[in-house]
C-alpha cells in the first residue's frame, strides 16, 4: 500500500494514553524522526502522527511524539510513541532492557521440522551504518553485542516455513540477521539473502505484540498489532496459529 492511501489515524491507533501511545506501522515508514520531516510527510512515523496528537485539547510538547522503539523501514507491526519527557525516559529504559515482552511472526524461506518446539537461537552482532546490514557471528568480536532470541516453527507452507519469534535482546536487523544465519531468510529480505523481493512492499515480517508498562505505576499491558497485509500465505499463518476465522473472510 503506498504510503499516501495510509488508513486514518484512528484505525492505526492501538493503544492511547497521556503518555504514550501504540499504533500499526506500515511498511516502507521509517521510525528515526528527520529534522527535516514535515508533519505530513507519513514515511516518518512520528512525524506521521505529529498533526494528530497535537490536534487533541492539550496537544503535545515540541519535538513529540518520538518512536521508542525503532522497527525497521520494511517491518510492519506495534510500535511505541512516547508523548513527552518523562514517558519517553520511562520507555526508552523499558526498551533498553530485558522489562518489554516483544514477540514478531515471521514467514521464512524453507520448509523446517514442525514440533511446536521453542529453540534458543544466540549469536553476536555489529551493525555497519555504510552498508545498513548486521554482521553475525557465532564468537565475540570487537564492538559485536550478543543476541538472543527464541522461535518456534508453527507450521510450513508449499515453499516457506511461519515462526513465531520472542527477542530476548534488541539489536538492529536482530531477527533478519539471526534467522539468515541459520538458513532461514526472511521472505522477501534480499538484503540477508531472500532470493526475491516482495510483490507487495516490505518484507514477512511483523511485530505481532508487546508488553510493558505504559507509566511508572501501571500493571503491565498487551497490545497486539493486526497485520497490515492480507493474502493466502498470512491467511495460512493465521490458520496455523489457530488465530485464523472464517468469519472474517
Amino acid at each position: 500500500m503506498p504510503l499516501a492511501e495510509l488508513p486514518p489515524h484512528t484505525e492505526r491507533l492501538l493503544y492511547h494514553d497521556a503518555g504514550c501511545a501504540v499504533v500499526l506501522k506500515y511498511p516502507g515508514q521509517i521510525c528515526a524522526r528527520s529534522p527535516e520531516a514535515a508533519a505530513s510527510d507519513s514515511s516518518y512515523l512520528a512525524s506521521d502522527w505529529e498533526s494528530f496528537f497535537s490536534a487533541g485539547q492539550n496537544g503535545v510538547p515540541a519535538g513529540m511524539p518520538v518512536c521508542v522503539n525503532r522497527l525497521d523501514r520494511p517491518v510492519s507491526g506495534a510500535a511505541v510513541l512516547a508523548l513527552n519527557a518523562s514517558a519517553a525516559a520511562l520507555l526508552s529504559r523499558q526498551f533498553t532492557g530485558s522489562a518489554v515482552e516483544k514477540e514478531y511472526w515471521a514467514i521464512v524461506e524453507g520448509r523446517i521440522a514442525d514440533d511446536g518446539k521453542e529453540r534458543l537461537l544466540e549469536h553476536y552482532l555489529s551493525f555497519n551504518t555504510k552498508t545498513q546490514k548486521a554482521r553475525v557471528s557465532e564468537n565475540p568480536f570487537r564492538a559485536a553485542r550478543r543476541a538472543r532470541l527464541v522461535w518456534r516453527c508453527i507450521g510450513i507452507g508449499t515453499h516457506y516455513s511461519f515462526l513465531i519469534v520472542r527477542l530476548l535482546t534488541g539489536r538492529t536487523h536482530q531477527i533478519r540477521a539471526q534467522l539468515a544465519a541459520i538458513g532461514l531468510p526472511v521472505k522477501g529480505d534480499i538484503k540477508y539473502g531472500a532470493k526475491r523481493s516482495e510483490r507487495l512492499g516490505g518484507i514477512r515480517l511483523h511485530a505481532r505484540s508487546l508488553a510493558f508498562r505504559p507509566t511508572a505505576a501501571a500493571e503491565r499491558i498487551r497490545v497486539t498489532a493486526p497485520l497490515v497485509l492480507h493474502d493466502s500465505l498470512w491467511t495460512a499463518f493465521m490458520q496455523a496459529a489457530g488465530e485464523y476465522d472464517e468469519r472474517a473472510r
